[in-house]
């Protein structure tokens, strides 16, 4: 992922990882920008990309 700096945008998906620890982490996206606690936001590069992860999440 790329770094875009800070910037506001509602959230269309909100993303919480289990790590093998037991840690959690949340991340809000809108398309193809990330962002995690702060609003610095990231580019993952693909706008569709957390919409295929839903409708294959919604087959299962």
């Amino acid at each position: 992922s790329k770094s875009k700096g800070p910037c506001k945008y509602i959230p269309k998906f909100w993303l919480t990882v289990t790590l093998k620890d037991g840690t959690t982490r949340t991340f809000r996206a809108n398309g193809e920008n990330i962002k995690e606690d702060n609003d610095w936001c990231f580019s993952i590069g693909d706008n569709d990309f957390f919409d295929h992860l839903w409708i294959e999440n919604q087959k299962e």
